[in-house]
């Protein structure tokens, strides 16, 4: 049940309607994280929301496994 919670959550962040949207692959999933890895741009805009979230007076910090 969880995971359905997570993958609605995450549907919804990312502007995809399950209902009416097909949910990428992963080999899709796969590729967009590569392009992300080689120019570096997850680190930036992590960086960049973290900056922006800052001047909001919040605090964004790097998630964690426990």
């Amino acid at each position: 049940m969880l995971l359905l919670i997570e993958v609605e959550a995450m549907g919804r962040f990312a502007g995809i309607d399950l209902t009416q949207d097909r949910m990428p692959d992963a080999t899709t999933i796969l590729s967009f994280r590569h392009f992300l890895e080689k120019r570096q741009l997850g680190e930036k805009s992590f960086a960049a929301t973290g900056e922006h979230w800052r001047g909001q007076g919040l605090l964004l910090r790097e998630p964690q496994m426990h």
